[in-house]
Formats: C-alpha cells, sequence, structure tokens
C-alpha cells in the first residue's frame, strides 16, 4: 500500500461495530483516469470539456455498475488487495450516498477543488493509513487458521 497524500486522496472511516472500524482512502490518479476513459467509452480524441461532460452526465443519476466501478477505482491504488466482494463490503456499509460522497470528494481532490475537511491529522498532512482494514485482518485469521 503507498503512503496517501491528503490533499490527493480523501480520507474516510467505516464503522462496523462500537469497536470495529477501518480507514480507507480513496485517490483518482493517473491509472484510475484511463480506467474510468475506458468504462465510458472516452477516445483521445475527444475534446476533455466533451469526455467531462459525459461523464458527468452519466454521473448525475448512476447506475449501480458505474458507482461500483468508480469507487473501486478510487480504492485501487492505496487498497491493491481488496477483493470485488470486500469492496461491496464497504459499499453496504456506506449506503449510496456514503458511496456517492467518497467518490465526488475523491473526484474533487484530484481537480484540487477542495482540501481534506473535518480531520486534523489528514489537513495537517500526518495521517496515516490503517496497517490493516477488515479484508487483511480476515485475510490473516484465515491464513492462521490454516497453518
Amino acid at each position: 500500500m503507498t503512503t496517501p497524500n491528503p490533499a490527493k486522496a480523501y480520507r474516510f472511516e467505516v464503522k462496523y461495530s462500537d469497536t470495529e472500524t477501518d480507514v480507507f482512502w480513496a485517490e483518482f490518479g493517473w491509472s484510475a483516469f484511463a480506467e474510468i476513459e475506458a468504462h465510458f467509452d472516452v477516445t483521445a480524441e475527444e475534446a476533455d470539456e466533451t469526455a467531462q461532460a459525459r461523464i458527468a452526465a452519466r454521473l448525475k443519476n448512476p447506475g449501480f455498475r458505474d458507482m461500483l466501478f468508480l469507487f473501486k477505482a478510487g480504492m485501487r491504488k492505496h487498497q491493491p488487495d481488496m477483493t470485488d466482494d470486500e469492496v461491496v463490503e464497504v459499499m453496504d456499509e456506506l449506503g449510496k450516498g456514503g458511496a456517492m460522497r467518497v467518490i465526488t470528494e475523491a473526484f474533487k481532490l484530484a481537480f484540487d477543488e477542495n482540501k481534506p475537511k473535518g480531520d486534523k491529522e489528514a489537513e495537517a498532512g500526518e495521517a496515516k493509513p490503517d496497517p490493516q482494514n477488515r479484508a487483511q485482518r480476515r485475510r490473516a485469521r484465515a491464513t492462521s487458521a490454516t497453518s
């Protein structure tokens, strides 16, 4: 996992219970945007504004496939080992509105439209990623159980 830059990556938490909370990071960098162009069938010949307008039109009322794709693309850089099922589990915990908020805030950071808000560590640039998220803990338990 790469160390997130709070000026470019959106930090969010998922609280599963009173004792289990995970920290995740969503970031749209070059590879994520290349995937998004392919997903939305944007060609290199299209002007940036045309491509952005077409993507924006689909995001006004996104389908579940588009949301899942965007969420996974944003998560991949900092949580590369997460499976599709684990990403869906995070989205289920957030709900549709929460998942869209993560996508929107990460997009804004990618285009330098805002800074992280409400998290003093992130604002100070000192935020550290959770070394193990729920999926990693589950894999570790499964591995130790079979050993």
